[in-house]
């Protein structure tokens, strides 16, 4: 029996290509990225993920971009969609392209193939879209925002089409391997987070895997436009205590 696709819009995010290392031992997973030279990516071939390069920021109904994943959609014929791609724009525009715009017209266009009965579309969320993070640009929180209404949109009227719609919001404290020697070098720091995260520790990337994989599959089959935080319970935790004095 061969593997059902699954595609990933995830570029180079820690988390993506951790999600679709994990997926690929139960579907064909083809990874999307705007650049396929870093090194990250050589793991992935190893594994046979197959690898597109693809620009959210040029998707619009029609261009070429837009042709050449309708040409992927046709041959491939993807279950689920992942959308955990990283937008470190700086303008509200090119936010609103990656994270809404390119998102919508790939879901509308996800929900013209009819040849699952139950699909599934995944949105990478931030807590920002709730809890106000001064760290990030006011780009992100609209974009982050406008994506989890989104998908509740969608959820609420998708039903002729069989997809399902979720988001995860991993989080402001993640344990990346890049972030490794930071937290290392900044021991009060780390201490000072581990003290205020409920469970005490920073939220595991396995851990955001485990639960993609689950919104995946039909375990999940009643959950639907719902947002879960995997941040260790800390956004239930009264933010001002956390305010700074300045």
């Amino acid at each position: 029996m061969s593997k059902s696709n699954v595609f990933v819009f995830g570029g180079s995010s820690p988390i993506a290509i951790a999600l679709s290392l994990h997926l690929q031992a139960e579907y064909q997973v083809t990874h999307f990225s705007r650049n396929l030279k870093q090194d990250c990516f050589k793991e992935m071939l190893g594994k046979g993920i197959g690898l597109q390069e693809l620009n959210l920021l040029d998707i619009q109904l029609g261009s070429p971009q837009y042709r050449y994943l309708e040409s992927l959609f046709t041959r491939f014929l993807p279950e689920h969609l992942v959308f955990a791609q990283r937008s470190r724009e700086s303008t509200l525009s090119d936010c609103l392209q990656i994270d809404v715009i390119a998102i919508s017209l790939i879901c509308e266009l996800f929900a013209s193939f009819k040849s699952y009965p139950k699909k599934n579309v995944l949105l990478f969320t931030s807590p920002a879209a709730k809890f106000v993070q001064s760290a990030q640009a006011v780009a992100y929180h609209i974009s982050k925002a406008a994506q989890h209404q989104m998908a509740r949109y969608y959820a609420a009227n998708y039903k002729k089409y069989g997809i399902r719609f979720n988001c995860i919001a991993p989080g402001a404290f993640v344990e990346k391997d890049r972030s490794k020697e930071f937290f290392a070098s900044n021991k009060e720091l780390t201490n000072s987070i581990i003290k205020i995260v409920p469970i005490g520790r920073f939220t595991q990337i396995q851990e955001i895997v485990y639960t993609a994989n689950f919104l995946l599959s039909e375990e999940s089959g009643a959950i639907n436009g719902q947002e879960i935080y995997l941040d260790g319970g800390i956004s239930i935790i009264d933010q001002s205590q956390f305010a700074s004095n300045d």
